[in-house]
């Protein structure tokens, strides 16, 4: 799946793949500082996730992790209406 994690703290989201996203998010988890939170998963693959990298680019923070503003807040909010993460 294309999974999407928020860091709410510094109000940005990893897009990312993985085959296992609950054991993924609890290796993230262990490795950051604030609370991460799954605002949704979809299915897809590698080709899917880099997709989404290249269509979210203007709002790359660094490697996987993105600004929640604009057209990305927009689909997050959108494509996982029932996740407060998208909020």
């Amino acid at each position: 799946v294309v999974y999407f994690v928020k860091n709410g703290v510094r109000g940005r989201v990893k897009i990312g793949f993985s085959e296992g996203h609950k054991n993924r998010l609890a290796n993230l988890q262990s490795a950051s500082p604030d609370a991460l939170t799954l605002v949704g998963v979809m299915p897809g693959n590698v080709k899917l996730e880099r997709k989404m990298h290249k269509r979210f680019q203007a709002y790359r923070e660094k490697g996987e992790w993105f600004r929640v503003e604009g057209t990305l807040a927009t689909f997050l909010k959108v494509t996982f209406p029932k996740s407060q993460a998208a909020k």
